[in-house]
């Protein structure tokens, strides 16, 4: 079973061939996905938008940010409010 972030980093480099929310970002074998990565490589390549804007974006991810407690959540959006 994966959790949110291995799925959704498995489903874009399925498309894209990119990793992306992963460490190491170069070894499809060795990748590890977390939440965390995700937020990381958003925050230095600029690209993030809001929560409304991703909304009404199908395919976009929604991130909540890992707290204190280590634990995020991602998911796609469906365009429609929903994922």
């Amino acid at each position: 079973p994966w959790d949110c972030a291995e799925f959704v980093s498995w489903c874009v480099y399925q498309e894209s061939g990119i990793l992306y929310g992963t460490e190491p970002r170069s070894d499809p074998v060795r990748a590890d996905a977390y939440t965390g990565f995700w937020a990381e490589q958003a925050e230095t390549q600029g690209i993030i938008v809001t929560v409304a804007e991703a909304a009404r974006i199908p395919g976009a991810c929604v991130l909540r940010k890992p707290g204190a407690n280590g634990i995020g959540h991602i998911a796609f959006s469906d365009g429609r409010g929903g994922t």
